[in-house]
């Protein structure tokens, strides 16, 4: 599976919302991170001592093996599990200093996800999947942003429709909408396309690419995947809880070469 081409419906997204700091700022930034998780007769180490940079307006695909550590470290950025020790920062946010209550406001405004299950509501529409995050947030809705965001993802003829009457790739396509839906300052990324097929993985990855080059979003996703790593800017890889490479990206092919340096096993690249 390669870079597509775009489609018709990629037409580009209005330029997003961007934070005051100048160019090479962080959109994510961790300080000696440490996670240590509790368990009976010892403990497991599963970050420890990790310090990384996300430049904002740039595509990062963090790899590794199985129990490298990696979906930790999405979860301690993304403000969903508190780290042992050391910091983040989401732009200026030092996350340590906020309450779960602010930690919880931060997810909503700051933060958008998209996961591999998709994770949306059976009983909402598309278009209240989508609106979802600023009715929690209590937010008003700028409308003609979300109206080109759905107009972007191709999903203007399906907005009255249900989650179950969608294909795999169109669910993921609302996903990445909810996640835009509120102007992030990052996107998180666990196994986008880890339930779909070749090609709807193709275009929710060229989706996910358009929405960096084109707009300056910045994504950091989790992937096993180095064809999915290839669209990245930046690939990070983790082993044993600790960077062991921090690389431009330089092609499936030379990604699955660095996993499989690791002793492990890489998805096999199309």
């Amino acid at each position: 599976m390669r870079r597509s081409a775009k489609t018709p419906e990629q037409r580009p997204l209005p330029v997003a919302h961007q934070p005051s700091s100048g160019p090479g700022a962080a959109a994510v930034r961790v300080e000696q991170l440490t996670r240590v998780y509790a368990g009976p007769g010892q403990s497991v180490t599963a970050l420890a001592g990790i310090d990384a940079m996300f430049v904002r307006g740039t595509f990062t695909a963090v790899m590794g093996p199985s129990g490298s550590g990696k979906s930790t470290l999405l979860q301690t950025m993304a403000g969903l599990d508190r780290p042992t020790s050391g910091r983040v920062w989401i732009g200026a946010t030092e996350l340590s200093s906020l309450s779960e209550t602010g930690l919880t406001k931060l997810r909503r405004s700051e933060i958008g996800f998209v996961f591999q299950a998709f994770n949306l509501i059976g009983a909402l529409t598309v278009e209240e999947n989508i609106m979802l995050p600023l009715r929690l947030a209590k937010a008003r809705p700028d409308r003609r942003w979300i109206a080109e965001v759905i107009e972007r993802v191709g999903l203007g003829q399906r907005l009255k429709h249900r989650p179950a009457a969608l294909s795999g790739g169109q669910q993921q396509r609302v996903a990445i909408a909810r996640a835009l839906a509120t102007r992030p300052e990052v996107i998180f990324s666990d196994e986008p396309t880890g339930a779909l097929d070749t090609q709807s993985a193709a275009e929710v990855l060229s989706l996910l690419r358009a929405m960096v080059t084109e707009q300056g979003q910045t994504i950091i996703m989790v992937t096993h995947d180095p064809v999915a790593a290839s669209y990245a800017d930046r690939v990070v890889v983790l082993a044993d809880g600790r960077i062991v490479r921090d690389m431009p990206q330089p092609g499936a092919g030379a990604i699955a070469e660095e996993l499989a340096s690791l002793g492990r096993p890489a998805r096999a690249v199309v």
